[in-house]
């Protein structure tokens, strides 16, 4: 389906665009779209002729970042493909690695940002308690949709009820002592306006501690200071997600691909070359959302997994998987990428938040 052209508007783009308040975009401003979007030149005059189209993936993302909505909004003022209607537009990871590793290879403002390199525990422990909001967000949400879902004290409450199973454990602590022994640990993603959007917290573990988690020994969340590596073959994602919790809808998928950008460096960084071919990755389901993006991705039920955490299953990545081969060929894209990482902007945008 990449790179076909398929959509076509059901109105001329002038009338969507004055129903949303905006100008048409000029010449200019698609070149800075077209910096986030993989499009070309000549979709722009096929949308804007009589017959409306038709354009590709790229250039709906595009206009619907011009028309600030999401392109799972927009889609629905288009003629489309059947087929293409079951993708989660919204959300990138459901894309799968083969469609992640074209899209990162056509928008390299998504390569990690230099500030996603954290440099103090206080850093580290500020990305855990952002983590645990956002869990506790899709927790909530999965319950109760129309409930309250911006307040902090049921957000943690909900998250530290499904991660840690009823009994207190300090989870910024934890992730401090990790990051203490490998800074790679945990990162924070920013997306191109400055803003930060995500976290990642993904370990390089010993092959024992894989093992012992895979056979539902231990929790990761008994792993310690000597079960984590500086480089490995063998991982357990313990956090990865957006701060869906405090930002508005339309900026859910800019902020997804950032915390993309920030699991592809963390794996240049720490895999080591020729390693690859025998990649392994854990990552405990805490949520539907968790659920489909794992399965999304490549990732497959560990069978005859002992229930040593409620309300969760553990998934597995290996090469064998579908998607391995578009996986591991981005882990090598990145190993480029991260050695120049993305500036701070001199001028941030006006919508930043800290």
């Amino acid at each position: 389906m990449e790179g076909r052209h398929y959509y076509q508007l059901r109105e001329p783009l002038s009338v969507l665009c004055a129903a949303q308040g905006k100008r048409l975009p000029t010449r200019d401003s698609l070149r800075q779209l077209a910096v986030q979007f993989p499009f070309e030149k000549a979709e722009f005059a096929s949308l804007t002729s009589k017959k409306r189209g038709p354009f590709s993936d790229g250039m709906l993302e595009a206009v619907a970042a011009w028309l600030e909505m999401e392109p799972h909004e927009f889609i629905r003022f288009t003629t489309q493909a059947p087929q293409h209607l079951c993708l989660a537009q919204h959300d990138v990871f459901q894309h799968g690695w083969d469609r992640l590793v074209l899209w990162l290879s056509n928008n390299r403002e998504y390569v990690v940002h230099e500030r996603s390199y954290l440099d103090s525990e206080q850093d580290v422990r500020q990305a855990a308690r952002e983590m645990q909001l956002a869990l506790g967000w899709q927790v909530l949400k999965e319950q109760n949709p129309e409930g309250n879902l911006h307040d902090h004290e049921l957000l943690l409450e909900a998250s530290l009820q499904r991660n840690c199973l009823g009994y207190e454990s300090n989870i910024p602590d934890l992730m401090v002592e990790w990051w203490r022994v490998n800074r790679l640990t945990c990162m924070t993603a920013f997306d191109l306006t400055e803003r930060r959007c995500g976290m990642t917290c993904l370990l390089p573990i010993t092959e024992s501690a894989y093992q012992r988690i895979r056979t539902g020994r231990q929790l990761e969340l008994d792993l310690r200071a000597g079960d984590i590596v500086a480089t490995s073959n063998r991982f357990l994602t313990f956090g990865g997600t957006e701060y869906a919790y405090r930002l508005p809808a339309k900026y859910h998928q800019a902020s997804t691909r950032a915390v993309v950008g920030c699991f592809l460096a963390q794996l240049a960084h720490c895999v080591p070359i020729g390693g690859e071919s025998d990649l392994r990755s854990l990552s405990f389901a805490m949520t539907n959302i968790g659920r489909s993006r794992l399965e999304a991705c490549g990732h497959e039920r560990v069978p005859d997994q002992k229930q040593v955490r409620a309300g969760a299953e553990l998934y597995e990545f290996t090469v064998d998987q579908p998607g391995a081969k578009s996986f591991l060929a981005a882990i090598g894209k990145a190993r480029h990428w991260i050695q120049n990482p993305r500036k701070r902007r001199a001028k941030p945008s006006n919508d930043c938040r800290p």
